[in-house]
């Protein structure tokens, strides 16, 4: 999976994704303009080769939403989990609402999945924040697996992240790197336990986190 630069796919990037390693283009904030923009180039994209290229975006709701304007501003998920703590069955509707809202959008654009939802457990890491929906892991599971079930719903790939989490750590992994000095028991207690509660099938995939684990 690569990057490219700009709005539209310039013949350096297009020669660039012909190569036989390359199977995917994650797209950010530079290069969208508006939909009808972001359509044209994923258009571009797929017509580089056959099988298509697959095209995924960091597409959260909340503080990490790379496709702004134009787009339906998406709560945060610890609002969701928020909500989940007064009005459970709510909670999970939101969930699931927000998942095929994204889906829906992105799916119209071209997007074929979006590195979302948040797995990580809220635990006042810098990177995280309130993209977390909750502390408890069978709350996180069953509120991202709702949204999921809502993106798979609308024809877009859900693709969880961060595995196995940043709950041990404070710092941001995009600055530097974080050590983690919890045992293998003590992560399989908080952070995996996540994943054990999870609906396996509604995951395209997972992403792992940038922490180092020294045990």
């Amino acid at each position: 999976m690569v990057s490219i630069e700009g709005h539209t796919l310039d013949p350096v990037s297009r020669e660039r994704l012909t190569h036989p390693d390359i199977g995917a283009v994650i797209l950010f904030a530079r290069n969208y303009v508006d939909p009808t923009q972001l359509g044209a180039l994923t258009r571009q994209v797929r017509e580089v080769k056959t099988p298509s290229l697959l095209i995924g975006v960091d597409q959260e709701g909340g503080p990490v939403q790379r496709f702004a304007q134009g787009f339906t501003r998406l709560p945060a998920m610890r609002d969701i989990g928020a909500l989940y703590d007064q009005q459970p069955g709510r909670a999970l509707l939101w969930a699931r609402s927000v998942g095929m809202v994204l889906a829906a959008e992105l799916r119209e654009a071209g997007i074929d999945f979006s590195f979302a939802p948040v797995l990580d457990l809220a635990s006042g890491n810098q990177a995280i924040g309130r993209r977390a929906f909750h502390s408890d892991p069978k709350v996180v599971a069953l509120l991202a697996s709702a949204v999921a079930q809502g993106m798979n719903c609308c024809g877009v790939r859900a693709v969880a992240k961060h595995f196995p989490g940043h709950s041990g750590v404070v710092e941001d992994p995009h600055n530097e790197l974080p050590s983690d000095p919890r045992s293998l028991r003590q992560i399989r207690d908080a952070d995996l336990r996540v994943y054990q509660h999870l609906d396996p099938q509604c995951f395209g995939g997972v992403m792992t986190c940038h922490v180092r684990f020294d045990q």
